[in-house]
């Protein structure tokens, strides 16, 4: 029924093809963004530490986050709201959602902790899809095709 993705040109990239494909138009949405890098901004990639807090996020420990920047909490709290406008807007239909690995994973930890479904912490793929469903008991990841 939608694509909708965040205001990053690599999501909007992704969701043009998608729209094409399925004859819909591409809304972009605030706050479904990368978490972002607070303190690590501009600085290599650091394994060690992004491994370790997205394994917690993915056991459901949202308090960590990345310094300067978000908890996995706040992450998750912020692209769910944005979910729940698209679940009341799209009731009983299906929105396509490209949004960011971190914000998948954040997403995993909030909604189906420990989960031994959940994609690795370094495994959310350029592409992958996974299906996150809202009723009346709330959210729960409902499929994966990575």
């Amino acid at each position: 029924a939608a694509v909708v993705c965040s205001e990053l040109s690599r999501a909007v990239q992704t969701a043009e093809i998608a729209a094409g494909v399925l004859g819909l138009l591409v809304r972009v949405r605030e706050h479904l963004q990368e978490y972002p890098a607070g303190d690590y901004l501009g600085r290599p990639y650091e394994h060690a530490f992004f491994d370790g807090m997205v394994r917690s996020w993915l056991a459901g420990d949202l308090s960590v986050g990345v310094p300067g920047g978000e908890t996995g909490r706040q992450t998750a709290d912020r692209v769910l709201s944005v979910l729940d406008d698209l679940a009341d807007e799209y009731r009983g239909e299906t929105a396509l959602v490209v949004s960011h690995g971190g914000v998948i994973l954040a997403l995993w930890g909030a909604i189906a902790p420990g989960s031994a479904q959940a994609p690795a912490s370094d495994l959310v793929l350029n592409g992958s899809s996974y299906a996150f469903e809202r009723d009346a008991d709330g959210w729960r990841v409902s499929g994966q095709d990575a």
